[in-house]
């Protein structure tokens, strides 16, 4: 599935929130490393996943319909893990959100776009919604994002849906109104649980990891044996080291990478990752990061000749030359059988869905070099 942040996400536009239906909630938990767990109360047939990267980075919790792909909410805590770290106060998380929404106000149908508050038993925050005024076929039409503290915790969040599923949004914030941060946690890391008075419901983990280090390089050094959470990794140096014009670059292979990805596996809920991917990559920046990164994609797709050397580096490239596991496995909610049998399309035509990316994914020429 194809996501345009706007600044908060990168190229991404957003919506406005309806109330939600009543449903039966359920309480997950979720354990994070050195800080106990957090509960969420959400409705029931919703799905959870947590990842727990390695090396001491953040975990992310992606929540997600139990059948379809109506609507993807990213979750990220956040907490002060060494001597003189702070969380942000009230005043500025409401400065952070409403510099967010200052800028998706460039995509989305409302015109003004102002911080709406969040306030729980042990939650307090803000959040902002907004319409995609033009969004384009797979890409999520509205959109709620904000910023809160939960006890010792401080949770980043982003709420996608389409027509059909608005619900979710609302839901979202009833969700974070009553999270709760208990300072221990018996759970293993990584493992969302449930426990609505029956025996607890074990998922495997999502495969988004990297199993490649690439560091922050330039698209001349890219191989296409680099896989999307490879390539999202490098973005993610680049923009430690603020090289945005090589973090732009690999940003759009990620991005051409994993579309095709997605034509190519059967199961296409698993598409989803992508968006996981990308928000799990940009959530974790201050909005001026995205800002910059933003301009950067912006000016490589419409300055002619920046776009055709850009075409011409992917083709260079080449199309994927690794197996998609990493999707296969994130489609995969609950251990039953090889999750790699029939993972794949039977007779999948790659250089015709590579071709056609080219031009319908980067607008690029045909026979561009």
């Amino acid at each position: 599935m194809i996501l345009r942040f706007a600044p908060a996400i990168l190229l991404m536009t957003i919506l406005a929130m309806p109330a939600a239906a009543a449903e039966e909630k359920s309480v997950r938990e979720f354990s994070l490393p050195n800080m106990g767990r957090l509960e969420l109360s959400m409705p029931s047939p919703w799905t959870d996943r947590m990842r727990q990267p390695p090396q001491g980075a953040l975990p992310v919790i992606t929540l997600s319909p139990a059948v379809g792909n109506g609507f993807q909410i990213v979750v990220l805590p956040s907490w002060a893990d060494h001597p003189g770290a702070v969380l942000p106060g009230k005043e500025e998380m409401r400065r952070i959100v409403g510099r967010a929404a200052d800028e998706a106000t460039a995509h989305s149908i409302e015109k003004v776009l102002s911080p709406k508050e969040i306030a729980g038993a042990s939650a307090s925050g803000y959040y902002f919604s907004a319409t995609d005024k033009a969004p384009k076929a797979g890409e999520f039409k509205y959109m709620a994002q904000g910023m809160l503290r939960v006890g010792d915790l401080a949770l980043k969040f982003m709420a996608l849906a389409n027509d059909g599923a608005e619900t979710a949004l609302a839901e979202t914030i009833e969700m974070l109104k009553t999270a709760k941060h208990v300072a221990h946690a018996p759970d293993a890391p990584g493992i969302g649980t449930e426990k609505p008075g029956r025996a607890a419901n074990y998922r495997i983990e999502p495969g988004l990891g990297s199993s490649q280090k690439i560091g922050c390089i330039p698209l001349s050094e890219a191989r296409n044996t680099y896989t999307p959470p490879d390539l999202y990794r490098g973005v993610s140096e680049c923009l430690a080291k603020e090289n945005y014009e090589f973090a732009a670059r690999l940003f759009v292979l990620a991005g051409t990478y994993s579309a095709f990805d997605a034509e190519r596996i059967t199961n296409k809920e698993a598409g989803q990752s992508k968006s996981v991917m990308i928000t799990n990559t940009l959530l974790q920046e201050p909005p001026e990061k995205q800002s910059r990164l933003n301009e950067l994609m912006i000016r490589l797709m419409k300055t002619p000749e920046l776009h055709a050397t850009l075409c011409g580096e992917v083709q260079r490239i080449g199309m994927p030359g690794y197996f998609p596991g990493y999707m296969v496995l994130y489609g995969v909610k609950e251990a039953s059988g090889n999750p790699f049998d029939g993972a794949l399309v039977k007779d999948f035509d790659a250089p015709k869905s590579w071709a056609q990316l080219q031009s319908t994914y980067l607008s690029c020429p045909a026979g561009a070099k």
